[in-house]
C-alpha cells in the first residue's frame, strides 16, 4: 500500500498532465475558430459567414431571350446576371459555374433548353422571362426538382405555389396602372389588341376589366397570333375599331391599347398607312416599355402615337443609381427595369444556394426556395426591397410610364409618368 506522500505526488502529477494536455489541445486548434464575416456586399445584402467548402462550385443557368421578340431585354438581362455572378464571387470567394441559353423568345425552344440543362446537371435557373415560357416549363421544373426564378413573368394565371418564383408583381397591378393612366388622360374609347399567349390573354382580360371600372369603353378587341407571318389583317381590324371610337367620341378621346412584344414595331409600321391610327394615342405594356427594337425600327410611327408603356418601377435608391452607372459602363446603355430585377434574381439565388452548403445541406429546389425566403427578409436589392406573396410572386409594386419621343431625327424612350400602387394615382411628369 502506497504512503500518503507518494499518493499526493501521483495526484499532483496527474493534474499537471491534464493541464498540459488541455493547453496543447487549445494551441493545436482543438476548438474551431469562426471565420470573420465578409465586407458588406454591393447590394447591402445581410453579411454571410463564408463557410462554404472551398471546393464547392455553385452551378446556375440562365434561360433568356437573346434573340426573337424580346432580344434587347434578354441581352440586358444577361449583362445583369453576369454582373451579379462576378460580384458574388468577389464577395464570397465561391466559384460559380454558369451558362446562358437562348430561348429565342419561343416557349418550345425554352423547353428544349431546360431539358438540356437538366441533363447537364443544372437545377437552378435564372429566368425564363416570358409567361408563355414559364407556363411551358413549370410542370417539367416541378417534376424534376428544378427551381426557376423569373425577373419578368407577370401572368396572373401563373400565380401558384410551385417551383417558379417571380421577382416582379403580376399583371393585376399593371392593369390597374395602365387603366388609371388612360382614364386620367381623358380617353373614353379604346381598341384593345394583344398577342394571343399566356401573358397577353391575362393582361388583356385584366386591363379590360379595369378600363370598364373607370368608365372607358372597349369598343373592339383584336387578338392576334404572335407567330403570324404578317399582321396586316389585324391592323385593319384595329383601324376599323378606331374609326368607331372617333365617330363616337372624337380622335382626342380615342386610343389603342397594344399588348405586344417586339412585333409592336411591325404593327406600328403597318399602322402608319392608316391616317386614323396616326390621329389617336397608343398605349403599350411592359412588353414594349424601353424595348430597343421599337425605337430603332419603328421610330416614326411610334413617336407620332407615343406608345406610352408601363413597367415595374425599381425603388429610387443609391444602390440602384450605382448599379445603373456600373451597368452603363459595362453595356454602353441604360438597364431596363427587368435587367435591374435580374441582378437581384441572380444574387439572391446564389446566396440561397450558398446558405444550403453553409448549413451542410444538399441544395435541392425545396431547400433553396426556402432559403430564398429567408435571404429576402434582410436583403435590400438594386430593385428595392423584395417581398413575395404566398404564390412566390413579388407582392406589390409601382410603375413607371415611358413613351417614344423623337429628337434630332432619333427616337428614345422617355419617362413621363409614375403610378403609385399604394394610392392608385398617376403622377404625370413635366416635359
Amino acid at each position: 500500500m502506497a504512503s500518503s506522500k507518494t499518493l499526493v505526488g501521483v495526484v499532483v502529477a496527474v493534474v499537471i498532465i491534464v493541464v498540459v494536455a488541455a493547453i496543447a489541445m487549445q494551441m493545436m486548434g482543438g476548438q474551431p475558430q469562426q471565420a470573420p464575416a465578409p465586407a458588406q456586399t454591393p447590394t447591402e445584402s445581410p453579411a454571410q459567414t463564408p463557410t462554404t467548402p472551398a471546393k464547392v462550385t455553385i452551378k446556375i443557368a440562365g434561360i433568356l431571350p437573346l434573340t426573337g421578340d424580346l432580344a434587347s431585354y434578354g441581352k440586358r438581362a444577361k449583362v445583369a446576371m453576369e454582373m451579379a455572378i462576378r460580384d458574388f464571387e468577389e464577395e464570397y470567394g465561391v466559384d460559380v459555374e454558369y451558362v446562358v441559353e437562348d430561348t429565342a423568345t419561343d416557349p418550345n425552344i425554352a423547353f428544349e433548353k431546360l431539358q438540356s440543362l437538366f441533363a447537364r446537371g443544372y437545377r437552378f435557373i435564372v429566368g425564363p422571362m416570358t409567361s408563355a415560357e414559364v407556363r411551358q416549363l413549370s410542370k417539367y421544373a416541378d417534376q424534376n426538382g428544378i427551381l426557376m426564378v423569373s425577373p419578368s413573368s407577370t401572368a396572373p394565371e401563373l400565380a401558384v405555389d410551385d417551383n417558379t418564383l417571380r421577382f416582379v408583381p403580376t399583371d393585376v397591378f399593371q392593369s390597374k396602372a395602365v387603366a388609371a393612366y388612360i382614364a386620367q388622360q381623358g380617353i373614353k374609347c379604346v381598341v384593345l389588341s394583344w398577342r394571343g399567349d399566356a401573358w397577353g390573354d391575362g393582361l388583356a382580360k385584366a386591363t379590360k376589366e379595369e378600363l370598364t371600372k373607370l368608365g372607358v369603353q372597349v369598343v373592339a378587341e383584336v387578338r392576334y397570333d404572335p407567330k403570324a407571318p404578317e399582321f396586316g389583317q389585324y391592323v385593319s381590324s384595329i383601324a376599323s375599331g378606331v374609326r368607331q371610337c372617333i365617330e363616337s367620341v372624337g380622335s382626342e378621346a380615342s386610343a389603342v391599347e397594344l399588348i405586344a412584344f417586339g412585333e409592336a414595331k411591325d404593327i406600328l409600321n403597318l399602322a402608319a398607312d392608316y391616317p386614323e391610327l396616326m390621329e389617336v394615342k397608343w398605349y403599350g405594356s411592359d412588353g414594349t416599355a424601353q424595348l430597343t427594337e421599337v425605337v430603332e425600327q419603328a421610330c416614326e410611327p411610334a413617336s407620332r402615337v407615343g406608345l406610352d408603356s408601363p413597367v415595374f418601377a425599381p425603388a429610387e435608391t443609391q444602390l440602384k443609381q450605382e448599379f445603373v452607372s456600373r451597368f452603363m459602363d459595362e453595356a454602353g446603355e441604360e438597364p431596363d427595369a427587368y435587367s435591374i430585377i435580374n441582378y437581384d434574381v441572380t444574387y439572391v439565388l446564389l446566396l440561397a444556394i450558398k446558405k444550403a452548403y453553409d448549413e451542410g445541406m444538399e441544395p435541392t429546389a425545396d431547400v433553396v426556395k426556402r432559403n430564398i425566403l429567408d435571404v429576402l427578409r434582410t436583403y435590400n436589392g438594386v430593385s428595392g426591397k423584395i417581398e413575395l406573396d404566398a404564390a412566390g410572386d413579388r407582392a406589390s409594386g409601382n410603375y413607371n410610364f415611358f413613351k417614344v419621343v423623337k429628337t434630332g431625327g432619333e427616337c428614345a424612350w422617355k419617362r413621363v409618368a409614375f403610378w403609385d400602387s399604394t394610392t392608385g394615382e398617376v403622377q404625370e411628369l413635366a416635359s
